[in-house]
This record gives structure tokens, C-alpha cells and sequence, in this order.
């Protein structure tokens, strides 16, 4: 499994409380933060590492004669990079199956969880081994990271401005 992780820092747990966050608000601001994770997902797989800012190792000799072989045997195997029947490209890219993007209560509060389960072996391709470099099928830019807080913000936003309204009506009513 590969995913990235959003934590709300400790020292604001206290605001949990106070904007009474639960699971409905943490699901809209999963599912508003993973709209950018997989628009840059699905142009990192299309430029093969290139647009996260570190390209991906190129194929070996060998892997690009077994893709070729395969090929002419029928099979749907591309050329390209990460990419030999498409599993790990549409896990990250695609809303479906393999996909993550959801919100949990952790040890230390509220977080958003965007990423894949699976396929079993895109581990490997992000950490590399004897025979296989490391080509991360996770590696976003400041730009990315910035979308993904914003679409945070725009999934929380609604709630915290109601909830403060609401305790504004109580300090006006007292």
C-alpha cells in the first residue's frame, strides 16, 4: 500500500473540539483534496515522473524486449514506464478499485488518507531493489501539495463557517 498522509498538527486539536470536525466533514475535505492528488497522479504516469520533478529511471534493455514480446503475443503491454497492464496507473489516477481517498480518526485526531492499495507490487517500484530502480509513483511538487490544502480547505470551509456562526449567535444571545 502506498498513501500519503494529512495530519492535523497537535497543537490545534483543541480546534477538533471547538468546530466539532467528525467523519462527514473529514469525508468532504478527502474527497475535495483528492481531485488534485489524481489530476497530478494521472500527469506524473503521463509524463513518467517528469512533471513530479524527478524522472522515472528508464527501461532496461530487457524489460523493453519482454514488453515487445508480449505485445506481439497480444498482450495490451505499453511501452511506457509504470506501465505494463495499467493496474498501478489507474489505482492512483482513476476514482475505483485500487484508489484511496478518504478521512479516519487517528492516535492523534482527524486525517486524510490519498493513495492506492494495490496493486501489491507498486511498493517495489517506489523503493526500488537489487534490480529495479526506484521510480515513485507518488512524488508531488509544492504546486500539488498546495492544491491538495486547498481542496482540504474548500471540503472544510462550509462547516467551520456555520459552526462559527453558530457559536457567535450563542455569545450574542448570553
Amino acid at each position: 500500500m502506498i498513501r500519503i498522509r494529512a495530519s492535523i498538527n497537535p497543537r490545534t486539536v483543541e480546534l477538533e473540539s471547538l468546530f466539532r470536525l467528525d467523519a462527514a466533514v473529514i469525508a468532504d475535505a478527502a474527497r475535495l483534496a483528492d481531485v488534485p492528488f489524481r489530476s497530478a497522479e494521472r500527469t506524473i504516469f503521463a509524463t513518467e515522473g517528469q512533471s513530479g520533478g524527478a524522472p522515472w529511471h528508464p527501461l532496461a534493455p530487457a524489460t523493453i524486449a519482454r514488453k515487445r514480446a508480449a505485445r506481439r503475443r497480444g498482450h495490451p503491454a505499453s511501452l511506457k514506464i509504470l506501465h505494463m497492464t495499467g493496474r498501478m496507473r489507474k489505482a492512483f489516477g482513476n476514482l475505483a478499485g485500487e484508489h484511496l481517498a478518504y478521512g479516519d480518526r487517528g492516535p492523534r485526531g482527524w486525517r486524510i488518507v490519498l493513495g492506492a492499495s494495490g496493486p501489491p507490487y507498486a511498493v517495489f517500484h517506489a523503493q526500488g531493489g537489487p534490480r529495479l530502480p526506484v521510480r515513485p509513483p507518488i512524488n508531488l511538487t509544492a504546486a500539488n501539495v498546495a492544491d491538495i490544502r486547498e481542496g482540504i480547505a474548500r471540503g472544510m470551509a462550509p462547516h467551520i463557517a456555520r459552526r462559527i456562526r453558530a457559536i457567535q449567535a450563542w455569545r450574542g444571545s448570553r
